[in-house]
Order: structure tokens, then sequence, then C-alpha cells
């Protein structure tokens, strides 16, 4: 062979072996990492069902399109194509050789495109068969919820498949035998051969079968929503039944194709396959739209599926709701803050990021290292009461050292102390000294001692290898190796070439750079290790706790589907999900690095199932740690999805529902669960749902009871005014927490002093305690509530006349926001008789 033959060759090779070689990389650090932390067996089987997937549907895929295209080929005679050789054109005979390469490229070709995303589809084929379902039934079609859930993805997925798949070499078929003459038009007729006609009509009928088997899913399809059809009487009267048509002309066109074969007239096959095409089209986008414009909306609600919806929606979305519906009095009580003293003083004084803006120039950390957001969390004090503080951990920031220190080496990032953080700081999340700074805890044992200084808990593990933000990777060298089973050694040189193809990193093929015996940790930040670890789940925000003198993060594991009876569609994840699950947690140790999955108590069917799947990543709720049980939050990413739903959004559509009036409800907040009442313990994820014209109307509690998430939903009858918090001038307001109580409502909203420019810290200035239109303000809660119990002891807004102009206010205000202008002058007219207001009435 000549140089250049070689050159080819070798270019080739190359082009090929770049890509299997990343392949064949990125499996085997995968395979070692699934080693070392102990889930071998279900990363294996999933990399080999990726592995079968692909290889199944594109043999699938090959086999048909090869074999229809061999077919053709074997039916050509010869091809000629034209060539002019200077005046005299010729026709040159193509060598059949040639043709059969063509062929068999182009059928390689339609089936590597069409099987290229199989691999992705081993989650719908792992839960196929699962029985652990809802043991419910959707109120349409009667079928079981696990269905949904566990078959019908799968189903979706293998008849969308086959129809691209005869779809495609039908037209490419189709176009090969109109190229070759095979089919053609002569005068008004269509003429084909008897071998075209019978290749066609096979390859028709095979169409028609798939297309049957789709259209006898699409209602299955229509009610979970993957066809994302509005779930009203439009439904039920013409889509289900456009659908039973649709499968019948399928059917029919399938025989009439076979038919073909014996009877060579066009119209045998074309008619019915013409009917089935303009039923289609009409059946499902032109008759749906007009019933809908003709129904009007009223008409087109089907009462029956609106109310099975909010029960499906319960089931899709997690929700296990608790609904309190209360009226506070207008009148102002002082015994009312005495009542709730003590779940008053438990509200968080400090709120998180003025928190790490204060850490953050405390001098405890180091100029490359920066404070997480701190987290909320309860501790038990040795005489047995509840103590909420922040936990906030010192992780390194690798872009700020490289900032500072351009010239910081790869060893020195991934290698040596600077590639980890170091410590952690308790802070009591209701004290503040008299200097406006906070009080830190330094022993957890004694969560009630506090100190001013900025001091660092006593851990027995001080070093943060793991962290959200930590770099993808370090290297822990033999004399500062962590303890047993974490990790993944470095040996040998096949190891070191796989890991340094996979993390891109040559210096790990150096024995200078990692010398033997060292030990990767790989991956360091929390979503993604955890992620890895269950690559069935996403994980939410991790946050940290401290559990036996060490730091552990927590994170809330969500698994989801495409489909559920009567449910709306949500972006999460970066997928169109219509289920949610939350019943999982993911517990990653801070220095070490050990991974665990946990499933919760009373978890959902997509999360049980999964671990049943998955028995080696998924441990049962009973291997819970007792001591890492109170710290167990509600997920929060879920709430986002709960809440308009929880506040009665309904189908109005996820992920949140348009902000009523054009205002914005504030963000949740974390409170101790304290402040409920009632036994729950831990925190609550607390939201508060506002009016348009800024009234307080509900507020919404995730709380978790025995592992077990719970929506607690306090509405009030009649939505009570909110004014703005008012705060000094030299100050800013904080996050507004508001109780609602069923004597009372009471806000409470921190102030803060901004740092200056010279470097100097947040500090705390004062706190705003409000109920009714009485407001008081205090260096201490205590302070502010002594001072409120004063001012409503003596305001005049405690009468009768003054509860009934609120009253009369409240109504004024709903006829505002609904154009009742009427009730609206009558409520104006009934304030400026009780308030003695003159008014002017010229005209």
């Amino acid at each position: 062979m000549t140089r250049r033959v070689w050159g080819r060759l070798a270019l080739g090779a190359l082009v090929v072996a770049l890509p299997l070689g990343r392949w064949l990389a990125l499996r085997s650090a995968d395979r070692v990492w699934a080693e070392s932390t102990g889930v071998v067996a279900t990363h294996t089987a999933i990399a080999n069902l990726r592995v079968i997937l692909l290889g199944l549907t594109f043999t699938v895929a090959a086999v048909w399109a090869v074999g229809n295209l061999y077919f053709l080929y074997r039916s050509i005679g010869s091809v000629h194509v034209p060539r002019r050789l200077g005046n005299i054109e010729i026709l040159e005979a193509v060598p059949r050789r040639y043709l059969q390469v063509i062929m068999l490229a182009l059928g390689g070709v339609i089936a590597a495109g069409l099987s290229i995303g199989a691999r992705d589809w081993w989650r719908e084929f792992a839960l196929l068969g699962s029985s652990a379902g809802l043991g419910d039934r959707d109120p349409v079609l009667g079928r079981e919820i696990g269905y949904y859930l566990f078959t019908l993805p799968w189903q979706d997925r293998v008849v969308g498949f086959f129809t691209r798949l005869t779809g495609t070499v039908l037209v490419v078929t189709t176009a090969l035998h109109t190229l070759i003459g095979a089919v053609r038009w002569t005068g008004r007729r269509l003429e084909t051969t008897d071998l075209a006609r019978a290749h066609l009509a096979i390859q028709l009928a095979t169409l028609a079968a798939v297309l049957f088997v789709g259209f006898r899913l699409d209602p299955s399809e229509y009610v979970a929503g993957l066809k994302n059809v509005p779930y009203d009487a439009i439904l039920m009267d013409i889509r289900l039944p456009v659908a039973a048509l649709l499968s019948g002309l399928a059917l029919a066109s399938g025989i009439t194709a076979l038919a073909w074969i014996r009877i060579p007239r066009v119209a045998v096959t074309a008619v019915p396959w013409g009917a089935l095409a303009v039923v289609a089209v009409v059946g499902t986008y032109f008759v749906p739209g007009f019933a809908a414009a003709a129904r009007g909306p009223e008409q087109r609600v089907r009462r029956d599926l609106v109310d099975a919806q909010r029960g499906m929606l319960a089931s899709a979305f997690g929700m296990r709701l608790s609904e309190t519906e209360v009226q506070p009095p207008a009148t102002l009580d002082v015994g009312m803050l005495t009542r709730h003293g003590s779940a008053l003083s438990g509200v968080p004084v400090w709120d998180p990021p003025i928190l790490r803006a204060v850490l953050a120039g405390s001098g405890l950390a180091a100029p490359d290292e920066r404070w997480t957001e701190p987290a909320l969390s309860v501790y038990r004090a040795r005489g047995g009461q509840s103590v909420p503080l922040f936990i906030a951990v010192r992780e390194r920031d690798l872009v700020a050292a490289r900032q500072t220190d351009p010239d910081l080496s790869w060893r020195q990032a991934h290698a040596g102390p600077r590639a980890y953080g170091g410590g952690a700081v308790a802070v009591s999340a209701g004290l503040v000294y008299p200097t406006g700074m906070p009080a830190f805890v330094p022993d957890l044992s004694a969560p009630d001692s506090s100190t001013p200084q900025v001091t660092d808990l006593a851990l027995a593990a001080d070093r943060i290898a793991f962290s959200p933000a930590a770099e993808p990777f370090a290297v822990r060298e033999p004399t500062d190796a962590p303890s047993a089973g974490t990790g993944v050694p470095i040996r040998g040189p096949g190891r070191r070439l796989a890991f340094a193809w996979a993390l891109q990193t040559t210096r790990l093929l150096s024995r200078d750079a990692v010398p033997a015996g060292s030990v990767l940790l790989w991956p360091r930040g929390i979503a993604d290790r955890l992620e890895r670890f269950a690559p069935f789940a996403r994980f939410g925000a991790p946050y940290p706790v401290i559990v036996n003198a060490r730091v552990l993060w927590l994170a809330s594991g969500y698994v989801s589907g495409p489909a559920f009876p009567l449910s709306v569609a949500a972006d999460f994840g970066g997928r169109r999900v219509r289920y949610v699950g939350a019943g999982l947690l993911g517990v990653v140790d801070a220095s070490d690095g050990h991974t665990s999955v946990y499933l919760l108590p009373e978890s959902d069917p997509l999360s049980r199932a999964w671990a049943a799947l998955a028995p080696d990543v998924v441990q049962v709720a009973d291997r819970l740690p007792p001591a890492v049980a109170p710290h167990v939050r509600y997920p929060e990413e879920l709430l986002a999805l709960q809440l308009p739903l929880a506040l009665g959004g309904g189908a109005g559509g996820l992920p949140r529902l348009p902000a009523r009036g054009g205002s914005e409800d504030p963000p949740a907040t974390w409170l101790p669960a304290a402040v409920l009442g009632g036994a729950v313990e831990g925190v609550t994820l607390h939201a508060v749902a506002h009016g348009a014209s800024g009234s307080l109307e509900a507020t919404v509690d995730g709380v978790m009871e025995r592992g077990a998430a719970r929506l607690v939903v306090t509405r009030l009858r009649e939505p009570v005014p909110m004014r703005p918090a008012s705060v000094p001038e030299d100050a800013v307001a904080g996050r507004t927490r508001a109780l609602v109580f069923a004597d009372g409502v009471v806000r409470i909203t921190p102030a803060f002093i901004q740092g200056g420019a010279d470097g100097e810290s947040p500090r705390f200035r004062e706190l705003t305690l409000e109920t009714g239109d009485a407001a008081a303000r205090g260096a201490t809660l205590p302070e502010a509530l002594t001072r409120l119990r004063a001012l409503i002891g003596t305001s005049p807004g405690t009468g009768a006349q003054w509860a009934e102009a609120r009253r009369w206010f409240v109504r004024m205000d709903h006829a505002r926001r609904s154009g009742d202008w009427v009730e609206f002058g009558r409520a104006w007219r009934e304030l400026e008789r009780l308030l003695g207001a003159a008014s002017d009435r010229a005209r």
C-alpha cells in the first residue's frame, strides 16, 4: 500500500480511537469509583443496560433498514449514469458492488440516527413491571396509577421508535423505487412493478400495525399528559372517540395494504390511507379546536374531572395536606402575645444572607475561603430544650485562590492544604449581643452557651474536603490518607490513564506529581457526588448539619416521571415532568466523602421502586442514623411546585402561578418548627401568600413528622391588611416573618445596619414586632414584646368602634380589587361615619 493509503488508515483509526478511548476511560473510571463506594452492582447493571439498549435498537433498526434496502438492491438490474466525453454523451453502468456499499451505508446511517438516544431509555426500562404502585385507578380510563408510572413511559418510547423507523424506511425506499423507475406516473396513473408493489405493501402494513398500537395508546397518553391536551369535555367527547376511530382505520389500512399485493390497483390502499391521514389531521387538530371555540370555557369544563384532578395532583406532587381556616379577632389582645410568647421567642433574628456577610467580614476565613449559606437546624441542650442554630461551613474557593495567587500550581490546588476548606461555626438564631453581633456557640454539646467571639466549632474532623463548590477532584497522598473505604486508590498505569483521560489532566500519569499509594477524592461537589452515586435521582441544594462532631451534608433526593393521570406539567431538573417524588435523602460526610442515600418513611411509589431496584444504593428508612433524623428538612425544591396547588392554584400551571395583582410573595424561609406549636420538631419551611394589596391571605409550612413530609396551610377567612415594614433610616429591613394564630397575626421584621466600604461587617440594629395596627421596636425580642404589650394596653384600637372600622376597611379593599364600586362607596361612607372624618361632597 502507498504512503497515502497508510496515512488515511492511520487517520481513520485515530478518529475511531479518540471517542472510543474516551468512552472506555469514562467507563473504567466510573466502575472503579462505584467499587470504592460499594455501589458497583447497580452501576454495572445500568452501564450494561445502556449498552444493551443502544445495541438492541441499532440492531433492530439496521436489520429493518438494511434488509429493505438490500431487497431493493437485489431488485435492481443495473444503474447507468450519464457521462460526457468531448461532445459525446454516454451512459456508464455503475458497478453493483458500489450500489451494495451505498445501500449498506445508507441503512447504517438510518439505523445510527434512529437509535442514538436509546441509551437514555434505561430508566423507563428498569421501572418496567414494577409493582410499587399507589393502588388507585385513574378516573377516566380506570387504569391503575402504577401503569402510568412504570409501563406507559416505556411503551411510549418503543412505539415512537418503531413509528420513526418504519416511516423513515418507507419514505426512503419509496423515493429509491421512484428513482429507478419501479414507481412512476404514466399519464394520470401511478404504476408500480410487481416487486415494488409487494415491497411497499409489506412496509405499509408494518407501519399500519405500529400506528394501530400507537392509536390504542393515545387515550392513556391523553390522560397521562404526554399529549399535553386539556382535561375537559373535548377530551371526553372528541379526542377519546377519535383515537378509537383512528385505531380502526389503521387496522383497515394495514389489511388493504396487504390486499394491494394481489389487487394491483393503487386505490385499494390509497383510499384507506388517505382517510386515515385526513381523520388523523382533522380529528386531532381541527375538530377539537372548532369544538373548543364553539362551546366556550364554561361548557368545556367537566366538573368530575376538576374534582378528580385535585386528588391526582396531590399524589403527583407528594402533597400530604392539612388545612385550617381562621379569622383572628379584629380587637387587639394583650393576652395573645403572652400566650404565644414562647413561639415568638423561637423566631430567628438573623437572616442567612446577612449572617453570611457578617461571617465574611469576621476575618476567620482565609482570602481564598468562603462561607456557605448558613443553614438553620435545631439542636438539643443537656436539659432537653431545643435550641435553633445556624451552621455555616468554610469551603475552599479556588477561583478566588487563583485571583489572589496567579502562580498557584496544580499541586497546591489539588494536592495541598489549599485544596480543602476547614471548620464550621454555629450561631444562635435568636440571640444578639449589645454590639449588634451574633452569639457564637463553640460546642454543640452545650448549644445554649454562647460567646461574642467568632469561634470555630469543636469537631472530630475539621477538614472540609467535600462541599457544594469544591473543585471536581483532589489527591490525598499516602502520608495524608483518609479513613478506610473512602476515595479511589491510584495504582497501576491502566487506572492512572483512565482517570487522567476522564478528568482531563495528565498530572495523574506522573508518579512525581501523584505518588504511588495516593487516593483520588472525586467527585467532591455534593450534588454531583450524590447524583453519580444514585443516577436515577436528582438532589436539591445541600445544607450542613453537625452530627457526632462531624460535618454532614444533607440533600433531598427527587425522582420524577413524565406521565401521571390528570396532572400538570412542570419543569424540574431540566426535564418536563408530571410527577415528582421526594422520598430520598442523600448524606455526605464533609471530611472523608462517605456517601449514603436513604429511603424516607412514607415515601412515594417511584422512590420505593428505585430502592427495590438498587438496594446497594438506597438504604431502607430504618437504617437512617437516629442522630441524623431530627435534621431532615422539608424538600425545598418541591415546595415551589406545591405552593400554587396548596394555595388554590389547581390547574393554573406549574411551577408557579402568576402573582396575584402583580405582586410577588416573598421567598420561603426556615423557622424552628416550635413556632407552629404541637409536637413537630426540627425546622419548618415557612411561606406567606399575599393578596394584590399586600394583605396577608395564608401561610404554608412544610414540616417533617417522623420522617414524612407534610404541608400545613393556614388560611384567613378575610385577608388581613399588611403595611410595609418600617425601619430606621440608617438600616435595611430583613426578611419579615408572619405568624398566623387563631387569636391574632404577628409580624416580626429585623433591621440591620449594612457594612461600610471600609470592610465593617453588617450588624443587627433592632427588631419590629407588629400585630394589627400596633407596632413596637426593641433591641431584643423580649424588649419589643414588652413595649407592644404596653402599647396595646393603652391603644384606642381596642374598642368596638375601631374593630368595626377595620372590618369595613377590609370590605372596601375587597370591593376595590373586584371592581364593585357600589360596595366600595358603601364601605367608604361607613368608614367616614365611624372615624368622624369630614368629606368633601361638593359637585
